[in-house]
């Protein structure tokens, strides 16, 4: 045989036993290696999830991660007998109620669950002891622990003190299964059925105590109610009789304050008349001191008045003498100042006059000796045809007028008036 092939066949079985070596554990699972035939522990390692070498011949046994319930109910859907009503007719189903027995001999269903978690540091010691049929192995001890803790209670326990009875289960379970390898993690108590006699009696039992109850409640509170009202009786009088002596001490103690106060009040207006009596005394004579010395304040005041206006009478003739020798100076000054103003005005005004006149004369007479005639000549003519032009009974005669109206000897007696009223200016 080839050398080739040789090393093929023995390559290939190699694969074959390396890939038969590794195993997987899932995501929710713990991991014991096994030997495949004998189920025997090969490692005490607890694995996690994920591929593992293990070698040949080796699987793992899987364990949950999650926590594992146990279930027994009258309406699990395991129970062949959940429609019998009867306790105990399902005592031989493992999946139904456990029937248990009371002190009294009365015999009960109890519907009952628990849950259990696997610790990953005893699952070894748990695979050793129980392999992996440890639930089972957990079920039927928790049965006979349930059946054993019932008997110790009586049937009305179970419907007075249902709450502890249930703590004492759960408590007997955790010390139970803590020496399992596995930890409790919660217990439920939930219905509990007992024959429909008993369940009679039990409800007429309970009818009767809460009757008794409530007659011992009604009695209690009608004791109670007198002894309240008896109570009371007691307080209102004693605060009553507090009250009253109360009020007549403090009418008492008021009448001595009243008493006092009115002692006080003599000895006041008594002080107080005394006082203004003494200070009336001195008011006088403080009256009449300053009323003497207000005398003599008000001669001196008067002297000194009488100095004063005459000093005052004296320094007003000789301010008004100031004022009225500056007054006759600033008339004097005014008036020649006015006067050698009115001579320089009036020299000044008839000089330009006088100029004006002559330049006005020189004019006419050069204007004459051009044109042939004056302008009186041209006014006469201008006047004359205006006239002409008028109705007679309109006509008014002005006395500055042309020379050619006036009369004769007019015009000569009018000119002569004129220079003897304006003298050099014509």
């Amino acid at each position: 045989m080839p050398v080739c092939l040789v090393l093929s066949v023995i390559i290939f079985i190699s694969s074959f036993l390396i890939g038969f070596s590794w195993r997987v554990v899932d995501y929710d699972q713990y991991g014991l290696v096994v030997n495949e035939i004998s189920r025997a522990v090969v490692s005490e390692t607890v694995y996690e999830s994920g591929r593992h070498f293990v070698g040949l011949g080796n699987v793992f046994e899987t364990f949950e991660k999650d926590c594992v319930t146990s279930v027994w109910l009258r309406d699990d859907k395991n129970n062949t007998k959940k429609n019998e009503e009867n306790p105990g007719s399902a005592a031989g189903d493992i999946s139904g109620p456990i029937t248990i027995r009371t002190k009294d001999g009365q015999r009960l269903d109890l519907d009952i669950t628990f849950q259990y978690a696997l610790d990953k540091s005893t699952i070894t010691q748990l695979y050793v002891a129980y392999g992996k049929e440890y639930s089972l192995f957990f079920d039927a001890i928790a049965r006979a622990r349930i059946r054993d803790r019932a008997s110790t209670y009586s049937s009305d326990a179970f419907f007075d003190a249902r709450i502890d009875i249930e703590k004492d289960f759960h408590s007997t379970m955790e010390k139970e299964l803590s020496t399992r390898f596995v930890r409790l993690v919660d217990f439920q108590l939930h219905e509990i059925y007992i024959p429909e006699d008993l369940e009679t009696r039990l409800k007429q039992i309970q009818l009767n105590e809460i009757e008794y109850t409530y007659i011992t409640t009604q009695l209690q509170t009608d004791v109670i109610l007198k002894e309240t009202t008896q109570a009371i009786t007691t307080l209102k009088a004693t605060r009553d009789a507090k009250l009253l002596t109360l009020n007549q001490n403090v009418d008492n103690e008021m009448s001595v304050i009243n008493k006092k106060l009115r002692q006080a009040q003599e000895e006041t207006l008594t002080q107080v008349q005394y006082t203004r009596s003494l200070m009336d005394k001195e008011l006088g004579l403080f009256a009449k001191v300053t009323e003497t010395n207000v005398e003599k304040t008000e001669g001196v005041y008067q002297r000194v008045n009488a100095g004063t206006a005459l000093q005052v009478a004296n320094i007003t003739a000789q301010v008004n003498e100031l004022k009225a020798k500056m007054n006759f100076n600033v008339s004097v000054l005014s008036a020649e100042a006015n006067r050698k103003y009115d001579e320089k005005n009036y020299d000044g005004r008839s000089g330009i006059i006088k100029h004006e006149s002559n330049a006005t004369k020189v004019g006419f007479a050069a204007f004459k000796a051009d044109a042939g005639f004056s302008g009186e000549d041209i006014v006469a003519y201008q006047f004359s045809k205006m006239v002409g032009s008028q109705p007679s009974d309109k006509l008014r005669m002005d006395l500055q007028k042309p020379k050619e109206l006036y009369l004769p000897g007019q015009q000569e007696s009018q000119s002569k008036n004129l220079k003897d009223q304006h003298t050099g200016l014509i």
